[in-house]
């Protein structure tokens, strides 16, 4: 095979032959995609959505600048795509090498979703766990369709350099191949399109569900979405775990769920069901219950927010011989504090009469 640039700006792909494999059941799509309402937009939110009623592809704040350039990014995500298509082996070759019986497409539409901890010092921090990655760098979220236009699975890829590139064969059946850089992370992932019967077409929630949301919310205010939403990684409090984990620890939730961010073109009056206090404000946040699932909420920040978090992450050490007969001592768990750069917790809220 030929070698491409790392990652190609877009995916030749030719016709795939059947051999008979059996294809992967799909969940369908569920109902209608949801529009954002008309009246309910202004400013550069209204400009990124148009007469369509859809918010432009891929979706991210107007000051987002991505390390991983979209294109990339597409091309990244339809190779991981393909490692879970269904495939048969091809004998004509000498070595293993699987023919997958379905193509992979990207969908269309991308999110770019933003981290809620700022990205540690990564000269001392250097974690090989993806969850880390996906709490403390902003994210790719995009969905990978078949010929059929069916999402069969949702890539995520953080967007800081990468450790990975993807390679293009000349042959009619190649595919394109994710290639992992020696000694790096590839901070890529997936869900499978079976385990998300629940969510919003390709994406837990989308931010014309987000806007429909507050619209009907705040209809009576004269209130609009002024700005693109911007999606936010949703974290989690994970209960200490003596005798190894002693204090309580943050945790990143999938990416395809995050939660929304909404700024109005004026102030709202709104009241926190939990807390029961009253804010004044034009930011407003979206999110689905716990596990992505249940009705959108609209939602304020909980009173109080951790100025640091503690954070937990792992240290792998490599026998100092380097003989491969000895063996390595055991990895080191290690804590260090991080800084929230948005709010953490939330509690549903309710526009105060």
């Amino acid at each position: 095979m030929t070698r491409a640039r790392w990652l190609t700006r877009r995916v030749c792909l030719a016709a795939l032959a059947c051999v008979g494999a059996s294809v992967i059941a799909c969940a369908p799509k569920g109902g209608t995609r949801a529009r954002v309402p008309r009246g309910s937009v202004t400013g550069r939110a209204a400009a990124a959505v148009g007469d369509s009623g859809i918010f432009a592809s891929p979706v991210h704040p107007y000051d987002v600048r991505p390390v991983i350039p979209h294109a990339d990014a597409e091309s990244a995500a339809v190779a991981m795509g393909y490692r879970e298509a269904p495939s048969v082996q091809d004998l004509t070759v000498p070595y293993y090498h699987n023919i997958p019986t379905e193509r992979r497409r990207f969908c269309g539409r991308s999110y770019y979703v933003r981290p809620v901890l700022a990205m540690p010092d990564t000269t001392v921090v250097r974690s090989a766990t993806l969850n880390d990655w996906m709490m403390w760098a902003p994210t790719w979220v995009m969905s990978i369709c078949d010929d059929q236009g069916l999402p069969r699975s949702s890539v995520y890829l953080t967007d800081v350099p990468p450790g990975l590139r993807v390679r293009q064969g000349p042959g009619p059946r190649d595919v394109p191949e994710l290639v992992l850089e020696s000694g790096t992370f590839p901070h890529i992932g997936h869900s499978p399109s079976e385990k998300r019967a629940h969510w919003d077409e390709d994406i837990g929630l989308t931010p014309e569900s987000a806007v429909k949301t507050v619209a009907a919310l705040l209809e009576k205010t004269g209130a609009h979405v002024a700005d693109v939403p911007a999606a936010f990684m949703t974290v989690s409090l994970l209960d200490p775990q003596p005798p190894v984990i002693r204090t309580p620890r943050i945790w990143g939730d999938l990416p395809m769920c995050p939660h929304w961010r909404l700024t109005l073109d004026r102030p709202v009056t709104l009241r926190g069901t939990v807390s029961a206090r009253v804010a004044r404000t034009r930011t407003v946040y979206v999110a689905r219950g716990k596990r992505c699932r249940g009705a959108p909420l609209m939602q304020i920040p909980a009173p109080a927010q951790p100025t640091t978090v503690p954070f937990m992450y792992v240290v792998s050490h490599v026998a100092r011989s380097g003989s491969p007969s000895v063996k390595p001592p055991d990895p080191e768990l290690r804590w260090t504090t991080l800084r929230p750069v948005e709010p953490l917790w939330f509690e549903d809220a309710r526009l105060e009469r």
